[in-house]
């Protein structure tokens, strides 16, 4: 199965939420368009989970002539991941229900 870095994982969570964020804190006129960066990203994210893709971390130790490599899955690959890409589905939706709302009440 295929994986993602945890870092890379988390970089994107926090950009998505960072972004969602920002788009219901600031009222200026791009705060629709951090909320669709944000509704890009999360459903991004909750693809490559439904996929099967797996979020670990790998780390490679030395000690002397001998070389390992450790990985520590995150979220496993399969069962896990799909249960949240349904959450950052759901967070997808309610910003695009949010940028709905406030185009048809203003």
């Amino acid at each position: 199965m295929a994986t993602m870095e945890t870092g890379i994982f988390v970089i994107l969570v926090a950009m998505a939420f960072g972004f969602m964020l920002a788009g219901f804190k600031v009222k200026w006129p791009l705060s629709p368009f951090l909320r669709f960066i944000s509704i890009a990203i999360f459903f991004g994210t909750a693809v490559l989970m439904a996929s099967g893709m797996g979020v670990q971390t790998t780390r490679t130790m030395t000690d002397g002539s001998t070389t390992w490599t450790e990985t520590t899955p995150l979220i496993p690959a399969g069962g896990s991941g799909v249960v949240i890409s349904y959450i950052f589905i759901g967070m997808a939706l309610v910003n695009l229900m949010w940028i709905v709302k406030e185009m048809v009440v203003g």
